[in-house]
């Protein structure tokens, strides 16, 4: 953002991108696009009166509104909350695992819950073997080797415990866990870095704008999270004004990034 020391007549482009994110975060489209139009017309009237020579807001993008648009976590604050975490001594070694799994492999909650042990592969950098719900298909999903040493580690410790249960993510009493437990987990985990919209659905959309922002293909990210039809990956995550290139307009212009 702008340095608070720093005028307004020094504000670029890069600026208005940076803001626009930064509102987004905390705002839904329809009021992120109302904060810039306020910003557009006072740039114009500067410019209009001869203050201004340019207006920073003439490549500015409207983000799209609807029911569709996502929350999802910046570069940064995965990176804050990932320090958090492994800081934070009081957080289970399992409630860690499940933060992990979530972002690292953009599975849904209900899916991490009906993990079996039998459904780790560790192969070719470790899979898990999703069933779907009506149990007519099953589904390989990738991850990644630090995703893959989390859920090694977690499943090592348990044996060491002298738990040899059949689900990977289980209760204290060795039930299978319920979907509210994980989501109470992961929002106590996330708003260490964010207050809204934080709970697994934020993490499995974090995901994909990490996977479109790394252009992985579309038809392998559908696959990859399970959706049926390529249309929902198109109207969710992609297009002028996608989750992908938000993050690269953060990614760029953010003095952190």
């Amino acid at each position: 953002m702008v340095n608070r020391d720093s005028s307004i007549f020094d504000a670029t482009a890069q600026d208005i991108g940076d803001y626009q994110v930064f509102c987004f975060k905390a705002n839904c489209a329809r009021t992120t696009n109302k904060h810039l139009d306020i910003i557009i017309a006072f740039f114009k009237w500067m410019v209009e009166r001869g203050t201004l020579f340019v207006s920073p807001c003439l490549q500015a993008e409207k983000l799209k509104e609807g029911k569709f648009q996502r929350a999802f976590l910046l570069r940064s604050e995965i990176d804050i909350l990932y320090k958090l975490v492994k800081e934070d001594k009081s957080i289970e070694i399992r409630d860690i695992t499940m933060f992990n799994v979530l972002i690292g492999t953009g599975i849904r909650a209900t899916e991490l819950c009906n993990l079996k042990v039998s459904d780790f592969i560790d192969d070719r950098g470790g899979f898990f073997r999703l069933s779907e719900t009506d149990g007519s298909s099953e589904r390989l999903v990738s991850m990644s080797n630090y995703t893959k040493h989390s859920v090694m580690r977690f499943l090592n410790v348990m044996k060491l415990r002298g738990k040899n249960e059949n689900w990977i993510f289980t209760s204290p009493r060795g039930n299978q866990l319920k979907r509210h437990v994980v989501y109470d987990r992961i929002r106590k985990i996330t708003r260490k870095v964010i207050a809204h919209k934080n709970g697994p659905n934020m993490l499995r959309d974090t995901f994909a704008s990490q996977a479109i922002d790394q252009e992985m293909p579309l038809k392998t990210l559908q696959l990859q999270m399970g959706y049926k039809s390529l249309r929902t990956i198109v109207s969710k995550y992609t297009g002028s004004t996608s989750i992908g290139r938000i993050k690269k307009v953060f990614d760029q212009f953010h003095p952190r990034a």
